[in-house]
């Protein structure tokens, strides 16, 4: 769909500077894992179900929520996920509006850190989701 390729764009670049800001990088999440870093960033995108608005046309909300995987390295303890939390969770308050070309998106809701993930190979991740929508 067009409007999820633009607004993985449109999140990107939002991330970016915070990302530089915090010493690491935002990955795509169909690209290999970085073996030489303590931290990183992942960035995916989970399309939820249209809300159908109660209208006579019949129109439809609809939702995506960002999920923004903050990875880091076993032996730091669980606490050095919350400034990368905190400096998501700023960036993308409640109604941030960002717009490109032809599309419009908002946050809907504040930011919500999900529980700890261990991974693979040392690695722990604590996802941070971002529900937004498209503004006609």
């Amino acid at each position: 769909m067009l409007a999820e390729a633009e607004l993985y764009s449109l999140v990107s670049a939002h991330l970016a500077p915070i990302a530089q800001a915090m010493g690491v990088k935002v990955y795509d999440p169909f690209r290999a894992l970085p073996t030489d870093d303590k931290a990183h960033w992942r960035l995916t995108f989970l399309p939820t179900e249209p809300d159908v608005l109660e209208l006579c046309n019949g129109g439809s909300r609809y939702q995506w929520i960002a999920q923004v995987s903050i990875y880091l390295r076993d032996g730091n303890g669980a606490g050095v996920f919350l400034p990368h939390i905190k400096a998501i969770s700023d960036a993308f308050p409640f109604n941030t509006r960002l717009s490109a070309h032809s599309f419009n998106f908002q946050t809907t809701k504040p930011p919500y850190a999900s529980a700890l993930v261990a991974g693979a190979n040392g690695w722990f991740f604590r996802p941070v989701n971002i529900r937004l929508q498209l503004i006609h």
